[in-house]
């Protein structure tokens, strides 16, 4: 929290406002305000919750996978075998370094 040390009230209310813009932006993105989440334990709330959870799961991408989608598309036009899935822990493998190094 470098922020801490010199900081004034200023600084935190800034913070504060882009936190709160930060929480706030994939409930904007799904139409969701705060008042449409249910408060309580009943089934009918926890079965609300869901439903604008899954809205909110909409349209977002999971970066990891896509990311490893795209590499294998574009390693495998390019003649590159490479391990199977999630065996790849980084772009680093010595089946790209490889190649690359020919390049």
């Amino acid at each position: 929290m470098f922020w801490a040390i010199d900081g004034t009230r200023q600084t935190a209310a800034l913070l504060c406002q882009a936190l709160i813009r930060t929480i706030q932006l994939p409930l904007c993105q799904a139409d969701i305000t705060l008042t449409q989440i249910p408060q309580g334990d009943s089934d009918t709330a926890f079965e609300a919750r869901q439903d604008l959870a899954e809205r909110l799961l909409q349209g977002r991408r999971a970066i990891g996978r896509d990311l490893d989608g795209i590499l294998r598309d574009h390693v495998g036009t390019a003649g590159i075998a490479l391990p199977g899935p999630r065996a790849v822990s980084n772009p680093f493998d010595t089946a790209l370094i490889r190649i690359g190094a020919d390049c």
